[in-house]
Formats: C-alpha cells, sequence, structure tokens
C-alpha cells in the first residue's frame, strides 16, 4: 500500500527577497513609483522623495532613499500587512497599490534594509517596522525566518525623526538603506529630474492642489509639475492629435445599468521636436502614434 506524505513547499525567503524579487521588472522610477501609488491610496495630499547621499572615494553616491507622505496612518496590523510580500488586503477597483505586493517588490529590489515609521492611528503610539533581506542568508542571533519583520514602539528620536518629516499629524516615513550595489543612478543630481520627468507624466492627472510631490536632494528641491502623457501640452511635439469619445453601459456592483463616458486621446508625436527624452525617443523613430484612454 502507498503511504501518503506532506512536505512543505515555502520558497527559500532569501532567493525570493534576494533573487526573484529584483528580477521581477522593476526598475529605478517603477519602484519608486509603486511606493509613491501606496501613498495615494492612503489619501496622502503631500509626498516628498528625499535622495540621501554619502561621499564615496571623493564623489557623492545615493545612499539612502526615503519617501514620507501625510496619508492616513496604520495600526500595528496594517503596517504587518504593508510588509507582507501578497497581502490578503483586497484591492478595489481603481486602487493602485495598497499592500498587493508592489511595495514590497519595489523596497527590496532597490535595498535590502527597509524600515517603516508610522504614528498608531488608534493610539498615537509611533511604530516602527524593520527587515533585512540578508538576514535570511547570514542570521543575526535570535533571528527566526519565519518570523522576519521587527515592530517595536518607536522612542524619542523615531518622535523626532517623524515630526521632522512629516509634522505632528498622520504619515508614513519609508526608508531604505544599504542599496543594491548594481544601481541604476549613483548621483542624485542625475536621477532626481529623470524622477520628477516620470512622476510628472505618471501623475499628471493627480497633481495640482490636491496633491504635491517633491524630490529633494542636498540643499535642493524640485517640485514635480504634470505633463500630459501624450504631450497635449506641449504643442511643438505634435504632429497632430485627436480625441474621441463613447458610451459604455454596464452594470455597478449592486447590479444596477450605468452608463460611463469613455474618452480616448490619441497623438501623433513629432519625435524630432521631442529630442532625447524619455523611452519615446529611445525607439529611434521619426514619429510615433500613442492613445491615452480617461
Amino acid at each position: 500500500m502507498n503511504s501518503k506524505t506532506k512536505h512543505s513547499i515555502t520558497p527559500n525567503m532569501g532567493k525570493l527577497f534576494n533573487v526573484i524579487i529584483p528580477a521581477l521588472g522593476h526598475n529605478t522610477k517603477t519602484a519608486a513609483g509603486d511606493i509613491v501609488d501606496n501613498s495615494l491610496d492612503a489619501n496622502a495630499t503631500k509626498v516628498t522623495i528625499y535622495l540621501g547621499e554619502d561621499e564615496v572615494d571623493g564623489e557623492k553616491r545615493i545612499n539612502r532613499y526615503l519617501f514620507a507622505d501625510n496619508g492616513d496612518s496604520m495600526d500595528r496590523d496594517r503596517l504587518v500587512e504593508s510588509n507582507r510580500f501578497a497581502t490578503d488586503i483586497p484591492h478595489e477597483p481603481g486602487e493602485a497599490g495598497y499592500f498587493g505586493s508592489g511595495g514590497s517588490i519595489a523596497s527590496y529590489t532597490l535595498a535590502d534594509h527597509k524600515t517603516t515609521c508610522v504614528r498608531d492611528q488608534m493610539d498615537g503610539d509611533m511604530l516602527v517596522s524593520e527587515m533585512d533581506v540578508r538576514w535570511f542568508d547570514d542570521p543575526p542571533e535570535g533571528f527566526d525566518p519565519a518570523s522576519p519583520l521587527d515592530i517595536y514602539t518607536g522612542d524619542d528620536a523615531d518622535e523626532k525623526h517623524f515630526e521632522g518629516f512629516i509634522g505632528s499629524g498622520t504619515g508614513t516615513i519609508i526608508s531604505l538603506t544599504d542599496l543594491k550595489p548594481n544601481a541604476e543612478y549613483k548621483r542624485a543630481y542625475r536621477l532626481a529630474p529623470v524622477l520628477a520627468e516620470y512622476f510628472g507624466t505618471t501623475y499628471y492627472a493627480q497633481l495640482g492642489p490636491d496633491f504635491e510631490l517633491n524630490i529633494n536632494y542636498g540643499d535642493k528641491t524640485i517640485a514635480v509639475t504634470p505633463h500630459d502623457p501624450l504631450y497635449w501640452d506641449r504643442p511643438e511635439a505634435l504632429l497632430s492629435k485627436r480625441e474621441e469619445s463613447f458610451d459604455f453601459k454596464g452594470k455597478n456592483k449592486k447590479g444596477e445599468e450605468v452608463t460611463s463616458t469613455v474618452r480616448i486621446r490619441m497623438s501623433h508625436l513629432n519625435l524630432n521636436m521631442l529630442g532625447n527624452i524619455g523611452s519615446v525617443a529611445s525607439q529611434g523613430a521619426r514619429s510615433q502614434r500613442d492613445f491615452y484612454p480617461t
């Protein structure tokens, strides 16, 4: 008689975080974007990205990414979920992130060490979570790979750190240190304008009086301004443009019949006028057609 046995196929956590996650396709821009998505989902009206630098061999090098937002805070349970890869928290239609997997993938694509600092929305305590993916391969004393995340109540230094970036209200600070050695950008002055261009297009519809996004490095601040992803705000970049709309009939969650309007904008881009910016120009064509549904 054949005997049946059960076996665990839980993945090797060290390989998951150090090999698989960094290979899932993020780059510096999209990783930062996934983290900012979570800030938007937390109803943040202001997000600031700080590019920290240190001197290496006589030159400044990026050694830290810090994301600070004034959105809704988290209690201990939600803080745990925000660090989980592939969490159980459901997404509503239209939500950009909210702890599905993007924030975790993004963080550990950029760095080995992640620290999150929040003010508990229930009792006002400062909560800090911390994890280092190198702990799986080189565990410190007392490390349990089944419970790799440390959460503790912040001290006066954490409180001062939080208030320095956010103030007395709610919010979240994510600090990424011990950056991956194959970092795409080494210098903050090169990365900052790239992020500003990317975020200006990505959050074209959100940026304005209700949402502010800044990028800081050294003593410099870049206020991200919106740029139409189809360049309708840059007439010199267009050979032609077109807009069409149509009604779409369907049912909402309650099963009620509803009608929505879908608007489609189309652009025929003049890449000679655009110059060498972004992925569009890198394709080497003289012109390109694209569309953007809203």
